[in-house]
């Protein structure tokens, strides 16, 4: 129940600051009418621009809370003490395991960008179903990269604390994908997303 509430409350909020940005979006770009062609390469423009924009925005909300600010407020003053010293081999190997998370992570939202034409957040969900690139071999690979960036945080820290808050996330996770997610993509996308689950599995 508390990851359930973890990730439903955090939709309301996406949803109002969509709304606010949305509505900062339409009133800088308003301009008087320009020759068709030039309306539409314009238009066009404002779409990939905005979609970067609200991309950036869910990316601090969601994944930067989860998978920044959170830890950094576990962690405390061993955040910064860490680093006082000079790195160890399994520091490294964390280290490594985070900037695989993270890369995984951008890339997907990038593709939830480009190919899905929406963001990271169910507030503002794709208009098409994304199944290439780490999609073809997951159906959350997002979620795994997040799961990566912790492991990585939690192994570098060498914090009991930040392990527990990972296996709680993925628990969360995993709640939020059934209970919410993917009741919604079926209903979005329909026979397509039932033929992605019997070809893809939900994790690896």
């Amino acid at each position: 129940m508390c990851g359930f509430l973890l990730f439903t409350i955090p939709y309301e909020r996406d949803k109002l600051c969509l709304l606010c940005f949305n509505f900062i979006i339409s009133v800088s770009t308003t301009q008087l009418p320009l020759q068709k062609t030039r309306a539409d390469t314009r238009e066009c423009n404002q779409f990939m621009f905005s979609l970067l924009l609200r991309n950036l925005l869910f990316t601090i909300l969601q994944p930067g809370l989860v998978a920044g600010l959170i830890p950094y407020w576990i962690l405390g003053g061993k955040a910064t003490q860490a680093f006082d010293k000079d790195l160890r081999v399994f520091q490294y190997l964390g280290i490594l395991i985070f900037l695989a998370g993270l890369i995984i992570m951008f890339d997907c939202i990038l593709r939830f960008a480009v190919e899905g034409k929406g963001t990271l957040s169910p507030a503002d969900p794709t208009k098409k179903l994304v199944i290439k690139g780490l999609y073809r071999f997951s159906r959350n690979p997002m979620y795994a990269g997040v799961m990566l960036i912790l492991t990585g945080e939690a192994i570098f820290f060498q914090s009991t604390n930040l392990w527990f808050y990972a296996l709680f996330i993925f628990i969360a996770f995993n709640l939020f994908i059934i209970l919410v997610e993917e009741p919604r993509l079926r209903k979005d996308f329909g026979e397509e997303y039932s033929e992605y689950c019997q070809k893809t599995r939900r994790w690896l």
